[in-house]
C-alpha cells in the first residue's frame, strides 16, 4: 500500500501531518512565551515576545484551520518560512539559551512592530488571493497554458534526476557569476538542479510503483550528499551543506501537509530520534561554519586541499574559536554595524531577524531626501535587470558598475557614512516601512499578490496537487525568501526575472537530457497509466 494513504495500518487515526507540524509549532511557540516572561519580564521584551507570539500564531492557526496547503502549497510554505525566518527560530533560539528575546537587538520594538505588520498584511493578502477566483485562477492559468506543455510538472525518471544533478553540480561548484561575467552568471542558473537527486525517495513514495531500486540509490544519495558538503568546506560555502537536508525536509512537508493524511507511528519515533541527533549536532555545525568563516578571506588565495586542511585546523582549535565568539561579542560595542545575534551560527543563518533589524535602526533616522535617494535607488536597479543591450535600444543612459552595492550599503551610507561596495544585508521591510510609512500594509498587498502567483504556478491543482521539480529544487529559497528579501529591488528581480529564469533553464537542460537519452533508448519522464480526465501533460493520478 502507498505510504501516502490515510488507510495505512500503523497511522494514527487523530493525528494529521499538518496538525502534527502545525500543532507542535503552535505548542513550543507557547512555552518560549512564558520562558521569556520568566527570563527577562521587562516591558520592551515582553512588548515584543507578545508581538511575535500573536502573529506567529495567526499564521500557524490560519495554515492549520484552512485549505491553504492544499490549494496553495508554495505560498504557504513562504507564509511559513517568513514566520520562521524573521522572529519565531529566534524566539526558539534566545529562549533555549536563555538569553532576552531582544538581547543584542538595536531598535527591537520597531522591528518586530514592522514585522507584525508584515504578518498581519500578508496573512490577509493570502487569504484574499486564495478565494478571489480572477488571483488565484491566475497561478493555474500559468501552470496549465504556459507551463504545461514544457513539461515542467513531469516527474523524471532516476537517470534524468541524476543528470540535471551532474549539471547542476558543476554549476555550482564550477561556475559562479559574482564576477559578473555571462558565462559565471549561466552556470549560478543551474545550480539548483544539484539538490533533485534529493527527490528520488519521494517520487518513489508518490508514484506507488517500481519507479526505482531504492536500495541501490540511498547508498548514492549518501554519496552525493557527502560530495556536496565536501566541496562546500573546499570552496568556502557555509550556507550550502544545510540545504540539502533542509530541502528535503521541507519537500516531504509539502506533500505530507496538503491533505488529511495520518501520521504513522514509526515516523514520530524517527522523528524524535532525528530531532534528538540534529540539536545534539547543532553545536558541532555551528563550530564548523564558525570556523569556515574564519578561514574565508584566505578562499581566493590557496588551493582547495589546503583551505579544507586549514578548516578542518580550525574546527578542532578551540581557543581560536572561542576568541572568534568573544570578538564577535565585543563587535557589539566597537562597530557601527554587526550582525551578532543567535549564539548559534546554524541557527543564525536560517534567520532575518537581525537583518531587519539592523535596516529599520538605520532607516527611523531617515530625512526626507534619504527616502527620495532609496526610491531612485531601487529604480535605478530595477532597470538595471534589463540586458545592456536593451539598454542600449530604449537610448537608457546607465552604467551598471555604480549600482554595484547592496541596499543596505545605502542605509549606513546614508546614517554613518559607511562607502558603498560591502554588499551589507538589507531588509525589504524595512524599505517598504521607510518609503511607504502608514500606507505599508496597501503596498505589501500589492507586492505580494504577484509573489504568491509566481509561485503557485509552479503547482498543478488538476495533477493531484503536484509540485514541479523546480519548486522542490529551490524549496529552501521558497521558504528562507520567498515572501522577504533583500530590498525592494531583488523582490522584483525575483518575480520578473529569476523565476522564469529557473522555469527556462529547468525546461532546456530538460529537453537536452531527453534527448540525449532517447538516443539510447531511455525514457526521461516518468509516465503513468492514461486516465480519464486528466491532460496529457499531468504526472500524477488524481487521488
Amino acid at each position: 500500500m502507498n505510504s501516502l494513504d490515510p488507510r495505512s495500518g500503523d497511522a494514527i487515526p487523530w493525528l494529521s501531518y499538518r496538525s502534527l507540524l502545525l500543532g507542535t509549532l503552535q505548542i513550543t511557540l507557547i512555552i518560549f512565551t512564558l520562558v521569556q516572561c520568566v527570563i527577562a519580564p521587562d516591558p520592551e521584551n515582553l512588548i515584543c515576545v507578545g508581538l511575535v507570539a500573536i502573529t506567529s500564531s495567526l499564521v500557524f492557526q490560519y495554515l492549520w484551520h484552512s485549505d491553504s496547503m492544499t490549494s496553495s502549497p508554495l505560498s504557504s510554505l513562504g507564509l511559513l518560512g517568513f514566520t520562521c525566518s524573521s522572529q519565531f527560530l529566534a524566539l526558539a533560539s534566545q529562549s533555549v539559551d536563555l538569553e532576552a528575546f531582544t538581547e543584542n537587538l538595536r531598535a527591537p520594538g520597531l522591528t518586530f512592530s514592522v514585522l507584525a505588520v508584515a504578518h498581519l498584511s500578508a496573512v490577509f493578502t493570502h487569504f484574499v488571493y486564495r478565494n478571489f477566483t480572477p488571483l488565484s485562477g491566475a497561478s493555474n492559468f500559468i501552470a496549465e497554458k504556459v507551463y504545461g506543455p514544457l513539461r515542467i510538472h513531469r516527474i523524471p525518471m532516476p537517470i534524468t534526476l541524476w543528470a540535471l544533478g551532474s549539471i547542476g553540480m558543476l554549476g555550482m561548484f564550477a561556475g559562479g557569476g559574482a564576477s559578473g561575467d555571462v558565462g559565471g552568471k549561466l552556470m549560478a542558473g543551474l545550480t539548483f538542479l544539484v539538490w533533485l537527486p534529493f527527490m528520488l525517495p519521494l517520487y518513489q513514495d508518490l508514484t506507488g510503483q517500481r519507479y526505482c531500486n531504492m536500495k541501490t540509490q540511498i547508498p548514492l544519495i549518501a554519496a552525493w550528499a557527502a560530495l556536496i558538503v565536501l566541496l562546500a568546506v573546499a570552496r568556502n560555502h557555509r550556507g550550502v551543506m544545510f540545504i540539502g537536508p533542509l530541502q528535503l525536509t521541507l519537500v516531504f512537508l509539502i506533500y505530507k501537509c496538503q491533505g488529511k493524511q495520518l501520521v504513522r507511528k514509526r515516523l514520530i519515533k524517527r522523528g524524535i530520534l532525528a530531532m534528538a541527533f540534529l540539536i545534539a549536532c547543532l553545536p558541532v555545525l555551528s563550530d564548523l561554519m564558525l570556523a569556515m568563516q574564519i578561514t574565508r578571506e584566505q578562499r581566493d588565495k590557496v588551493s582547495a586541499t589546503e583551505l579544507v586542511k586549514e578548516t578542518a585546523e580550525t574546527f578542532f582549535d578551540t581557543a581560536r574559536l572561542a576568541s572568534a565568539k568573544e570578538n564577535m561579542r565585543h563587535s557589539l560595542n566597537l562597530n557601527l554595524y554587526d550582525e551578532v545575534y543567535l549564539s548559534n551560527m546554524m541557527l543564525g543563518r536560517l534567520t532575518e531577524t537581525k537583518f531587519h533589524d539592523n535596516m529599520l535602526f538605520f532607516g527611523q533616522g531617515f530625512r526626507e531626501e534619504d527616502k527620495v535617494g532609496l526610491i531612485e535607488a531601487q529604480w535605478l536597479k530595477v532597470i538595471a535587470l534589463l540586458p545592456q543591450n536593451a539598454l542600449d535600444a530604449l537610448h537608457i543612459d546607465l552604467d551598471k558598475q555604480t549600482l554595484s552595492y547592496s541596499t543596505g550599503d545605502y542605509y549606513l551610507n546614508r546614517t554613518v557614512g559607511a562607502p558603498l561596495g560591502a554588499f551589507v544585508t538589507g531588509s525589504m521591510w524595512a524599505d517598504l516601512y521607510v518609503i511607504s510609512g502608514p500606507w505599508m500594509p496597501v503596498v505589501v498587498f500589492w507586492v505580494l499578490i504577484p509573489i504568491f502567483i509566481t509561485q503557485d504556478s509552479l503547482t498543478r491543482l488538476r495533477c493531484g496537487q503536484f509540485i514541479s521539480p523546480i519548486a522542490l529544487g529551490t524549496a529552501y529559497t521558497i521558504f528562507q525568501y520567498g515572501i522577504g528579501g533583500d530590498s525592494i529591488s531583488k523582490k522584483i528581480a525575483q518575480i520578473t526575472r529569476d523565476n522564469l529564469q529557473n522555469v527556462l533553464v529547468y525546461a532546456l537542460v530538460l529537453a537536452v537530457v531527453t534527448f540525449i537519452l532517447k538516443l539510447f533508448h531511455r525514457e526521461a519522464l516518468w509516465a503513468p497509466p492514461p486516465e480519464p480526465g486528466l491532460d496529457k501533460h499531468c504526472s500524477l493520478r488524481t487521488n
